[in-house]
């Protein structure tokens, strides 16, 4: 999780209002999870997602109508057998 906050705030310091924790909560993100005092518009979330998208730590997939963002790293350590 740090290198993720530590990667975010060097490349892409825009998107440093997201709650890094947030990511790591579940293996997927929707938009409307990151709605807080500082994201009070889902399309700034989606803005900020995909923004993390291009940083590749995120993959985005729809399901339904919705978009959601897989955390890859986060997949990556729960798929882990160590």
């Amino acid at each position: 999780m740090a290198m993720t906050d530590e990667l975010v705030r060097s490349n892409k310091p825009s998107v440093a209002k997201i709650e890094i924790p947030k990511l790591f909560e579940q293996p997927y993100i929707r938009p409307r999870n990151l709605l807080s005092e500082k994201i009070k518009s889902v399309n700034t979330a989606k803005k900020y997602l995909t923004e993390l998208e291009e940083l590749g730590l995120l993959a985005k997939t729809k399901i339904g109508k919705e978009s959601i963002w897989l955390n890859t790293e986060l997949m990556d350590i729960l798929s882990s057998e160590d």
